[in-house]
């Protein structure tokens, strides 16, 4: 490699250097806003993030990874060249395997991927200078973006749900060849997108968002040479909301004091506050949850241990019980256990027959053979 290539890549590098820096140094002095939807940092340190620019245009840009160098269409190569002796007359360039062309302004390349750039000068005494190679990725392909979580978000087909205490980060992943993801942006705005990290999962680049309900979240990224994605909108409803758990009612109607009741039912209660039923009686639980939507319920027997609720139950080897049930919900909320009280009938029912007239009045038992009515009254009929 010669002198005056390893200058011209020099002088490149420390030109982009300096305009990549400026640039930052431009963005630092923006605004930084902050959203009150977003928990910034799991840590609870309030963390202030840069937000990208809402007219942002790509510019030309100068990246070197350390073993590529890369550009986008937007940058623009200059040759210089010098001589001593009868001057410079010309420089030429060739682009790849084309033939050499006079150089008379700065060019750019619109080809994505790999580029050798060959340039030489002519002097006016006809010496040719031995041709320099200059090789370049040209990268103008943004990166792909989507939306990553910590645990799996629920979908009834029309909403997403996600809980508060999901975890989110922005993806990006750029093209292998290209010049690499540099930084992915998020907010609850197209006009106000903060920097949300490298692309990846890790504690520093994750969020959540704490607003109850539907939330739009809009996000895109950035590539090394200043490619942006389109930016996305992506919806989500937030259920941070526990299930709530209930008697499940029951279709059997039975009589109580006069008016039919189910059972277990508010209205068939002792003085403690249990519920009554009998050891025919199936209790049933439901958990009613208005968001993502019940998934599943547990329920504790007495001092047993808490198991999946599966099916109802039938209390027959104990007076009185004690139950606790909680529910979970589709994205992983779950409410207080709720304590139910039962007591159980043992007793059987006591029935009698009399013999009364179409008016309702009571009809005694004649002797047959004395025609007298006995003396005691309401005697009971058996058969």
């Amino acid at each position: 490699m010669s002198k005056t290539f390893k200058l011209i890549v020099w002088r490149v590098f420390l030109t982009s250097t300096f305009a990549y820096n400026f640039g930052l140094l431009a963005q630092e002095r923006q605004n930084e806003r902050s959203t009150a939807n977003v928990n910034e940092d799991t840590t609870n340190t309030r963390v202030v993030k840069k937000t990208l620019d809402p007219f942002y245009k790509r510019k030309a840009e100068n990246y070197f990874n350390g073993t590529i160098r890369y550009v986008s269409s937007d940058s623009f190569f200059k040759l210089n060249s010098k001589d001593n002796g009868t001057g410079v007359g010309k420089i030429e360039y060739a682009l790849d395997e084309s033939p050499f062309q006079e150089y008379l302004n700065p060019f750019n390349i619109l080809l994505e991927g790999n580029h050798i750039v060959h340039y030489r000068a002519i002097d006016n005494g006809g010496n040719i200078e031995k041709a320099n190679l200059f090789q370049v990725f040209v990268d103008n392909t943004a990166p792909a973006t989507s939306i990553g979580t910590d645990r799996e978000l629920y979908s009834d087909g029309i909403r997403v749900f996600c809980s508060n205490r999901t975890k989110f980060f922005v993806a990006a992943e750029d093209n292998p060849s290209g010049a690499g993801v540099r930084m992915t942006y998020g907010g609850f705005s197209p006009e106000e997108l903060l920097e949300r990290g490298s692309g990846i999962s890790s504690n520093q680049n994750f969020f959540n968002i704490t607003k109850e309900g539907d939330v739009e979240f809009y996000y895109t990224a950035m590539d090394n040479v200043g490619n942006m994605s389109k930016v996305k909108k992506f919806l989500v409803t937030v259920d941070s909301k526990a299930p709530t758990v209930r008697i499940k009612k029951s279709d059997n109607l039975k009589e109580r004091n006069g008016k039919l009741v189910t059972i277990p039912s508010s209205d068939v209660k002792n003085t403690a506050g249990e519920y009554i039923v009998s050891p025919s009686t199936e209790v049933a639980f439901e958990g009613v949850d208005e968001g993502s939507g019940v998934a599943a319920l547990y329920i504790k027997v007495n001092d047993e241990e808490y198991v999946k609720y599966e099916k109802p139950i039938r209390l027959k080897n104990a007076d009185r019980y004690v139950i606790l049930v909680k529910s979970e919900d589709k994205v992983g909320n779950i409410s207080i256990p709720v304590q139910f009280n039962f007591s159980l009938d043992f007793e059987n029912p006591e029935s009698k027959l009399e013999v009364i007239d179409n008016s309702g009045k009571y009809v005694p038992i004649m002797n047959l053979k004395t025609g007298t009515t006995p003396s005691s009254s309401k005697e009971n009929n058996s058969n």
